[in-house]
């Protein structure tokens, strides 16, 4: 993933700057982490981001077979992970109007992702020790 090693380029440049200049505190990172916040956190709400995580647990094999097959055209390129989400929508968004005509009842199972809050989707990720609440 081209993305997470640019990010573990700069965090890993910061730190080393941090180091050559004796600043072992959050101020010898602060220009990654106002990167990290500007690039990242503030680009998407993370909530967002983790709804990517409720199709394989709210949908079954086939089911999620069957969406990614109704989408039969090349999606963008990117490098921020952050930018999946937004492109996928827009992929599915596309491919509506035939679920809606093949298999309705998906279709209201996958827009009733915006109503759950992922604590509740992602209870057992978050028992097992991965919260995903900021």
């Amino acid at each position: 993933m081209t993305g997470a090693v640019m990010s573990g380029w700069k965090a890993g440049s910061a730190i080393v700057l941090a180091m050559l200049e004796g600043k072992y505190n959050q101020q010898g990172v602060q220009t990654y982490l106002d990167w990290w916040r500007t690039a990242h956190i503030e680009k998407l709400d993370h909530n967002v981001f983790l709804k990517n995580l409720f199709m394989p647990v709210l949908c079954n094999d086939e089911e999620i077979d069957y969406i990614f097959s109704k989408i039969n055209f090349v999606l963008p390129t990117v490098l921020d992970p952050y930018e999946v989400p937004e492109n996928l929508g827009k992929a599915l968004i596309k491919i509506v109007p035939e679920i809606q005509k093949e298999r309705s009842e998906l279709l209201k199972k996958i827009t009733g992702f915006n109503d759950l809050p992922p604590e509740v989707v992602l209870k057992n990720t978050i028992r097992s020790g991965f919260n995903c609440s900021l």
